[in-house]
């Protein structure tokens, strides 16, 4: 049984770095069980290690997709975790403008945006910079691997 479990815990890892770039540390297994149990209820599945099974022996694209739908964290708020948007306007800023002053063009790429508050937070951090990006051409791309 527990070579089952590894060979569960094994393929899921894979799954989840393969198709989302999750990664997951074993001391985790209580937020993937958590997360996933519901799903394999919803499935007709006893548990998780059942499911995974099924899905090992009968690849199934809904469930792979709903499974890392239920991994993803899905929190998202104006300013998330502050130091990021602290180094963007202190150090990531002045050097972009820097690099690109040639081109004066910025693309942004805001990746696990949810619903979009930390794409917003950083049009808010460009838009207290105006004055130095004046003339500039921004783009802010906000996506989320959620579907949700």
């Amino acid at each position: 049984m527990v070579m089952e479990e590894l060979d569960n815990a094994n393929f899921l890892r894979d799954l989840l770095r393969q198709r989302s770039g999750l990664m997951f540390a074993e001391s985790k297994g209580y937020l993937i069980e958590s997360r996933l149990a519901p799903l394999a209820r919803s499935q007709g599945h006893a548990g998780v290690g059942a499911m995974l099974r099924e899905l090992q022996r009968k690849p199934d694209e809904s469930v792979v997709a709903a499974i890392v739908e239920a991994m993803t964290t899905n929190e998202t708020s104006f300013f998330r975790d502050g130091r990021p948007f602290q180094q963007l306007a202190a150090v990531v800023l002045p050097q972009l403008r820097r690099a690109r002053a040639a081109t004066r063009r910025l693309r942004i790429w805001s990746a696990a945006a949810s619903t979009g508050q930390e794409a917003y937070s950083i049009a808010i951090c460009l838009a207290e910079a105006e004055s130095e990006l004046r003339g500039w051409q921004v783009e802010i791309i906000g996506t989320d691997l959620a579907t949700e």
